[in-house]
């Protein structure tokens, strides 16, 4: 598990003030919470963070059956354990974790379901359910430079209504990483249309920083 370096805590923080602005898509009242800090461009050398992201975020059918594929697997299993380590096992009998869906539908060559694997490795009491699915193919957001809103998002996906079981009480969004926030509030929107009084969280095993524009200036102060 890393715990070498600061950008990994292995606790939980939530998305307050200061962080927010870097989620614009993110409203005030939004709960959030994100393990670690992902620097973009960096590699996977440049923190304990990066280096489980990039690995939990390597492609199946490029990285199966190679030396890589071990690597994507203790990722899962670590960001797992994070998860399991830092929720109350009591509540969670009550609570649906739900992987935000990622860019690719089932059937397309490059689909990757990470975070589905990662939430049923968090093991009993905790659930874990695809109550949401893409039903139309686009591109990854960390590799497009398309801008998308949480509307739009959400007209690619389809909400599986009859996978929320009796008893549920709250459904928490588990991710890799928050970017802007728009498939945050995409997928809550859905959720919130369907159940309106459902009480949805965030939970994301990273938030992306982005490059401090005074380093320069920070790197003279001792």
């Amino acid at each position: 598990m890393p715990t070498s370096d600061a950008s990994w805590s292995g606790r939980l923080r939530l998305i307050g003030d200061l962080e927010r602005p870097d989620h614009h898509h993110l409203e005030a009242g939004d709960q959030c919470a994100f393990f670690g800090e992902y620097t973009p461009g960096e590699g996977w050398k440049h923190s304990s963070t990066n280096n489980l992201i990039l690995n939990l975020k390597k492609v199946p059918r490029t990285t199966r059956n190679t030396a890589q594929w071990p690597h994507k697997l203790a990722a899962i299993r670590d960001a797992a354990a994070a998860i399991r380590a830092n929720l109350d096992p009591q509540r969670m009998a009550t609570t649906l974790l739900v992987p935000i869906p990622s860019s690719k539908t089932a059937a397309h060559p490059d689909y990757d379901p990470r975070m589905l694997h990662v939430g049923e490795s968090v093991g009993a009491p905790f659930c874990c359910a695809e109550l949401l699915r893409t039903v139309i193919d686009r591109a990854a957001l960390h590799g497009s430079a398309e801008r998308r809103d949480p509307e739009a998002l959400a007209a690619t996906m389809a909400c599986e209504a009859h996978l929320l079981a009796p008893g549920v009480e709250r459904i928490l969004l588990i991710d890799d990483m928050i970017t802007t926030g728009c498939s945050f509030r995409a997928c809550r929107n859905i959720i919130a249309d369907q159940w309106p009084s459902m009480p949805v969280f965030g939970l994301f095993i990273s938030r992306r920083v982005l490059p401090n524009p005074f380093a320069a200036f920070t790197d003279l102060i001792p």
